[in-house]
């Protein structure tokens, strides 16, 4: 697997409306291990099924940068953030 392999998946599965995360949640090291991990039920973004693949795109080319990056979404703002910003 490659850098970009988690880039192909969310632009080869997430479009089709019916990906869950196992198809574009790839790679991503520790920080894409803590977010498949995390029980995003309970967050205001939602359980990862739900969310639109305009944030799954976003989170899958931050999971592929090698540098950190801070995502702020949604109408609470919540913040994410790839490994590096503190």
């Amino acid at each position: 697997m490659d850098e970009h392999d988690g880039l192909r998946s969310v632009t080869e599965n997430s479009f089709n409306g019916a990906a869950g995360p196992e198809d574009w949640l790839v790679g991503g090291g520790e920080m894409g291990d803590s977010i498949r991990s995390l029980d995003w039920s309970s967050t205001p973004l939602g359980s990862l099924n739900s969310w639109p693949d305009s944030l799954r795109t976003t989170v899958s080319l931050c999971l592929a940068s090698n540098f950190p990056i801070n995502i702020v979404w949604g109408p609470n703002s919540t913040r994410s953030t790839t490994t590096g910003i503190e």
